[in-house]
């Protein structure tokens, strides 16, 4: 009766501890997707520091040379690309009225009911206001974009600081835990490590080749901002399933103000670009990253929106991927256990 006690006592405690866990990582769930991305870019640059520890290059040395490239890289895309995506953002501002009017004027005629015509003409007519208005702060926008920069700072660093003392901050948090589980968690560690970097290059070659293709494709079409979609095509390739669906709209919009064949020409542009991510490009590039069904996939995204917006999103599916590396070394543990 006592041994039932205690065993109850203590199931007790696991409970509410574990809903108090839980309510903290809500709680300061901003930190935790903070702490996310810096894991993947550690996961990221720590098999070129290993490499680079292999050829003998201390591992000071090695992450303080990748850093400050990877800077350089980041720097040098600012200069180049910053101006005039600005410039093509203002000039989109200018834009949309103009085109939203003439897909006013173009919807009207195919309306028969006066009712639903001046709804539609209030509609797109406040829309237009409010976009014109994007003009006169596209600038602004550009420096919101970048107010996080603060939040950049601290993911460098703390990476920076990951990436050189890896082993003893791992090593006080393996010491925390008991003796016969650490076997498991060494694995988790391992796999997760390993899926999140293979998740983060992989993405990142095919955003800029992604985003690379669709520039020299529209470029050849003569569609107006040109770069601009270009660059939400690329960021919009890390989200998987949902982003090049999302892609194609504002590409098909603007086409289609200059011919319906352009439009025509640019689906079909997008849908090849599309085949050969899914044929060849995803296979050759990601073939060690996450790999999870669509529909899993799709609730993630929704899941990872919900709670952390635009960043949940992005990393929803490699977070995702670890909670599955986690539950599939619970049930490999329990079944050893069980079969001992």
């Amino acid at each position: 009766m006592k041994n039932q006690l205690q065993i109850s006592e203590k199931s007790i405690l696991w409970f509410f501890g574990t809903l108090l866990a839980l309510f903290l990582l809500w709680y300061i769930r901003d930190i935790v997707f903070l702490f996310f991305i810096v894991l993947l870019l550690f996961a990221a640059f720590n098999p070129i520091v290993k490499w680079l520890e292999k050829i003998h290059i201390p591992r000071i040395l090695s992450a303080l040379s990748i850093y400050i490239v990877f800077l350089f890289l980041l720097a040098l895309a600012i200069y180049l690309f910053v101006p005039p995506l600005v410039h093509q953002l203002q000039s989109l501002a200018d834009y949309l009225p103009n085109y939203f009017s003439q897909a006013k004027e173009l919807m009207l005629k195919t309306q028969n009911t006066g009712f639903l015509n001046k709804g539609l003409q209030d509609s797109l007519n406040n829309l237009a206001q409010s976009l014109s208005k994007i003009g006169q702060s596209a600038w602004t926008g550009v420096v919101t974009i970048f107010g996080g920069l603060v939040s950049f700072l601290v993911i460098l660093v703390a990476s920076f600081y990951l990436l050189l003392y890896k082993t003893d901050f791992y090593e006080k948090i393996r010491a925390l835990i008991p003796r016969n589980r650490r076997y498991m968690i060494d694995r988790i560690a391992k796999r997760s490590v390993d899926k999140l970097g293979a998740w983060t290059l992989g993405e990142i070659v095919l955003c800029l080749v992604i985003g690379i293709l669709y520039f020299i494709v529209l470029s050849i079409l003569g569609i107006k901002f040109a770069l601009l979609l270009a660059i939400l095509g690329g960021i919009l390739e890390i989200i998987p399933t949902v982003g090049p669906i999302i892609s194609v709209v504002p590409a098909v919009a603007i086409a289609f103000l200059a011919s319906p064949w352009k439009a025509l020409t640019v689906i079909i542009a997008y849908v090849l670009i599309q085949q050969l991510e899914g044929h060849i490009l995803v296979p050759l590039i990601m073939k060690k990253a996450v790999s999870l069904n669509p529909v899993f996939t799709i609730f993630a995204l929704l899941i990872g929106a919900k709670l952390g917006g635009i960043l949940g999103a992005i990393i929803a599916v490699p977070m995702l991927a670890v909670i599955f590396v986690i539950l599939e070394e619970l049930v490999l543990a329990y079944d050893n256990a069980r079969a001992q």
